[in-house]
């Protein structure tokens, strides 16, 4: 068993690893069908100052799994917030999973479910009903996100012009 710690982005200076890893995990998205970068190099850039912003919000997430070790190292991510349904409907929150992402050398050892289980036991905390999040129908971690209890409830649709 690993030795890792779940914990909160709290530092400026982890912003940028944060990135890096929301990077690889959109560049991973890119062999299952996922929208491929217009510039990898731009994601830091015009990710950080939101990220900063989010750090900051109550409504927001950012969670890091780092191995104890020597030295910390990161080796997971996951990104949330509380999304409220619009104003016609009855009032609902729920925790929406923004990203999550775990270095492929550490994946298999029960790092994205402490992730979640983190982020389940905050949402709970913030009042949230239930928990939601995105996934490429030919993507893996859709295996992962069953066994955790999610469920289809909606498809998106496309077509070529």
């Amino acid at each position: 068993m690993l030795d890792i710690q779940i914990r909160r982005l709290s530092v400026k200076e982890e912003i940028e690893p944060f990135i890096k890893f929301f990077q690889a995990m959109l560049t991973e998205m890119t062999s299952f069908g996922g929208h491929p970068l217009q510039d990898a190099n731009s994601l830091l850039s015009s990710l950080r100052y939101p990220i900063q912003e989010d750090v900051q919000s109550p409504d927001c997430l950012l969670l890091v799994a780092e191995l104890n070790s020597p030295e910390s190292q990161l080796i997971g991510i996951l990104e949330a917030n509380i999304a409220n349904l619009y104003p016609i409907f009855l009032p609902k929150s729920s925790l929406h999973i923004r990203a999550v992402y775990v270095t492929p050398k550490f994946r298999r050892r029960g790092i994205a479910l402490s992730l979640f289980e983190e982020a389940f036991a905050w949402g709970r905390v913030k009042g949230c009903t239930e928990v939601d999040l995105n996934v490429l129908l030919s993507s893996p971690a859709k295996v992962l996100y069953e066994s955790l209890g999610f469920e289809a409830f909606e498809i998106e649709m496309r077509r070529k012009l």
